[in-house]
């Protein structure tokens, strides 16, 4: 039996170039959570591509695939694992002065072979 990555190759990446293309990856490289957690729109657009990640990639050990109620940010699953292979994250706490709210950013760092 050949593997999804074989099978639906180019699937994948049309999954991939769409979910880029929301958070506008690789031209924006860094982002707050809270950022995306107050747009509701873009959490709309990549929670969408969950159905087709479902279908085309090897995904179903990961909880917002399978059961997104159990997740508490399933986007953050769909954006942790639509970028593992072509970037590293790094997750650091944020403060927002002019908010004066404490989040996470997220920073993507392109991976070297």
């Amino acid at each position: 039996m050949r593997l999804k990555s074989e099978l639906y190759k180019e699937e994948q990446e049309r999954l991939r170039l769409a979910f880029f293309s929301i958070l506008d990856i690789p031209n924006r490289l860094e982002f707050l959570a809270q950022e995306i957690e107050n747009d509701a729109n873009i959490i709309q657009q990549i929670t969408s591509l969950i159905p087709g990640i479902r279908r085309y990639f090897s995904a179903s050990p990961l909880k917002a695939f399978t059961n997104m109620s159990a997740v508490k940010r399933p986007w953050f699953s769909v954006f942790k694992f639509m970028i593992k292979d072509t970037y590293n994250l790094v997750i650091v706490d944020h403060y927002v002065p002019s908010t004066k709210v404490k989040t996470r950013k997220y920073i993507l760092q392109l991976k070297t072979i």
